[in-house]
């Protein structure tokens, strides 16, 4: 991956970033995960600011990624999808 684009996603602790590569992965890292198939909120005791940690998911989100990778579980199908009906978009 030559093109890798680092991006800020605090909220699962201050100094979290993502990484968004030229084909159009994001190496999401703690701040969303998968279980059973669905994209997931990091649970809140591993959540170091809940407020700012939506914002860095909303963030995310306007990447328009093609692909999401997570630190905690497998892909999942439409992840696009899944994280704006996880923010009720």
């Amino acid at each position: 991956m030559r093109d890798l684009r680092v991006v800020t996603t605090p909220g699962h602790t201050a100094g979290h970033v993502s990484f968004l590569a030229g084909d159009g992965t994001l190496l999401v890292g703690d701040l969303v995960g998968s279980h059973d198939g669905h994209v997931e909120r990091a649970p809140a005791p591993f959540t170091s600011d809940a407020v700012v940690a939506e914002q860095s998911i909303h963030k995310i989100v306007s990447l328009d990624a093609r692909r999401f990778l997570f630190a905690h579980g497998p892909e999942v199908s439409e992840p696009q999808q899944q994280i704006l009906a996880l923010l009720g978009r």
